[in-house]
C-alpha cells in the first residue's frame, strides 16, 4: 500500500514521500494531531523542493516562484486526499504547507503554531495528510 501511495504522490510532481505514525510524531511546538483528528493513525508528508527562480534577488520574481509551488501543493493535496479516500476507503485531513494555524486551543498566544507570533514565516513545500489507516 505504502509504495502504491507513494508511487501516485511521487508521478504528481513531489520531490519526497514519507510515512509516520501518528503515535511517532511528537513535536512540541506544533498542536498534537489527536487533538483535532483523533481517529488518525498515519501520517503521509510530501515534500517540493523550491524551484531556483525563488533564490531570485528580485522579489517578485521569487515570490512568484513561491505561488506557483503553493498553487501545485494546494491542488496535489486535494488529489491525494481524493486518491486515498477512492483507494483505500480512508478518512482523511489535508495540511497543506505554508500555513501557521493554531490548531489546539491550549497552545498558548505568542507560540510557534500561533499566527500572532511568526509575521515573518518562510513558507515550508511539504503538505501533510493524516488518514485512518
Amino acid at each position: 500500500m505504502k509504495e502504491t501511495i507513494r508511487q501516485y504522490i511521487r508521478n504528481l510532481g513531489a520531490d519526497d514521500v514519507g510515512f509516520a505514525a501518528v503515535s511517532d510524531y511528537h513535536r512540541p511546538r506544533s498542536p498534537r494531531i489527536e487533538n483535532f483528528f483523533p481517529e488518525a493513525k498515519s501520517i503521509i508528508v510530501v515534500a517540493y523542493k523550491e524551484l531556483s527562480t525563488c533564490e531570485s534577488p528580485h522579489m517578485q520574481l521569487a515570490m512568484n516562484g513561491r505561488l506557483d509551488r503553493y498553487a501545485v501543493v494546494r491542488y496535489n493535496s486535494y488529489r491525494i486526499c481524493h486518491f486515498l479516500e477512492t483507494e483505500f476507503q480512508a478518512t482523511v485531513l489535508s495540511v497543506p504547507g505554508g500555513y501557521t494555524v493554531d490548531l489546539n486551543k491550549d497552545t498558548p498566544k505568542g507560540s510557534a503554531t500561533s499566527p500572532c507570533a511568526t509575521p515573518q514565516w518562510r513558507p515550508v513545500w511539504a503538505a501533510s495528510a493524516a488518514t485512518t489507516w
